[in-house]
């Protein structure tokens, strides 16, 4: 029988904090599903939930239709499903083939001693580590303790492996040779995999499905390419002093932060001049525009070119900017000191479109504007998002920017107090009520 492992909206509470509120998916024998999201999301707990070292709230977990949920780790184990560590533990004190001899001797099969150590050669073979048979895992380098962990994982006999982190921490070669392995060793013997990955390079090339999660809710999933590469917008809102431009500040590296990092596309950012960061696709608007008022519109505009891949289709990405706003082009000539709130707003997000960015920085589009002009810059913002634009924005008209945004967090005093897809957010009556004072 071919394994399923299938989790129904599994909800995990611990004591008053929602870890995971309702996640469902589903992990084919032959397939590899990956599982993503920032620090905090829920992966590991999920993970936990899938090994048995934790029991859900509620929600079901399923393999090939029996209830796993509630079973002690060694039963779910025998069933079939074993896990890795972000940290590997193995026996320090054994040798390599004498930790995943005990793996084969405790797992699905329970072989003998004998059978063991014949099955630790044969995987250590696989894994490439048959030279560091007899060494003691105490001596082995961290690439070869993940790749132990690996070993130990399938000599359980498992069909679904639960993978952790099992490429952090790796320097480039060795992240591209444990991608490879991984990969050659998955469809060689043919088990399904949910792995739980910050490096995106290993998500893209691994799996064949990806589900992102976030404050223990699933936000997205499809093909990697589809989920990686789907824009959206993504709106920060809450009142004055809430920390919300402070944020985008961090991620355009105006601000150094005391502590945590900037992840894009993969790459930590946090030590990034600011001046650096337009050439990776990060390009901004900042609140008040910051215009040069004696030089023209269409000159503001050129300004905004200075990427290389800007300058490369300058005069293109101008028509485009044109066409997104017809009025700049008839204003074109004109110093933008002396154009309209509206029009200089639309020569500051025309500027930022000037450097081809993959995100958009928006801090308070919508200030010091017309009701009739903010309608008209949140449609445009809207078309740029269809347009294949990811956008993150700040914005005090939290109605409105809740309204075209995809999801959205809400700051007070520093900290994010709620989050989640916007639609959720909108029908929060308590939320709208104090946060908002939307009647």
């Amino acid at each position: 029988m071919t394994a399923r492992l299938v989790a129904r909206d599994v909800r995990k509470d611990f004591g008053g904090v929602q870890a995971l509120r309702g996640v469902s998916l589903t992990v084919d024998e032959g397939s590899v599903v990956g599982l993503i999201g920032p620090n905090g999301s829920g992966k590991t707990t999920l993970l936990n939930l899938l090994a048995g070292a934790e029991k859900p709230t509620s929600g079901t977990i399923e393999l090939n239709g029996r209830r796993t949920d509630g079973l002690p780790v060694n039963r779910v184990v025998g069933l079939g499903i074993a896990k890795t560590y972000q940290i590997p533990r193995p026996f320090l004190a054994m040798t390599v083939r004498e930790n995943v001899a005990v793996a084969a001797m405790y797992g699905a099969f329970h072989r003998r001693a004998g059978e063991a150590r014949d099955d630790a050669g044969r995987l250590l073979s696989i894994v490439g580590m048959d030279r560091q048979a007899e060494t003691v895992a105490t001596e082995l380098t961290v690439q070869h303790r993940k790749q132990l962990e690996l070993a130990r994982a399938i000599a359980t006999g498992a069909r679904i492996l639960l993978l952790d982190e099992v490429f952090a921490g790796l320097s480039g070669d060795e992240l591209a040779r444990s991608i490879n392995l991984v990969s050659k060793i998955q469809k060689e013997l043919g088990f399904g995999v949910l792995v739980v990955e910050h490096v995106m390079r290993a998500v893209l090339t691994l799996s064949g499905h990806v589900v992102v999660i976030e404050e223990g809710r699933t936000i997205a999933e499809g093909a990697p390419q589809e989920v990686v590469l789907d824009p959206a917008i993504t709106v920060i809102v809450g009142p004055n002093g809430a920390g919300k431009s402070t944020i985008l500040k961090v991620i355009n590296g105006l601000v150094r932060p005391t502590a945590g990092h900037i992840v894009f596309q993969g790459k930590d950012i946090t030590s990034l001049p600011a001046h650096d960061r337009p050439a990776l696709g990060i390009a901004s608007c900042p609140e008040g525009r910051r215009l040069f008022p004696l030089l023209t519109a269409e000159t503001n505009l050129r300004l905004g070119a200075y990427t290389a891949r800007g300058r490369k289709a300058a005069d293109a990405t101008l028509e485009y900017v044109y066409k997104l706003f017809p009025r700049l082009k008839e204003r074109a000539g004109v110093k933008a000191g002396r154009l309209s709130g509206g029009e200089q707003q639309m020569v500051g997000i025309g500027r930022a479109l000037m450097a081809k960015p993959s995100i958009l920085v928006l801090d308070e589009p919508s200030l010091g504007l017309a009701p009739k002009l903010v309608s008209e810059i949140f449609e445009k913002i809207h078309e740029l998002r269809k347009g294949g634009l990811t956008v993150l924005m700040v914005e005090q008209n939290a109605y409105a920017a809740l309204r075209i945004a995809d999801f959205g967090y809400v700051m007070q005093n520093g900290q994010v107090m709620r989050s989640g897809p916007t639609k959720d957010l909108l029908d929060l009556e308590a939320l709208r009520r104090d946060y908002f004072a939307i009647n």
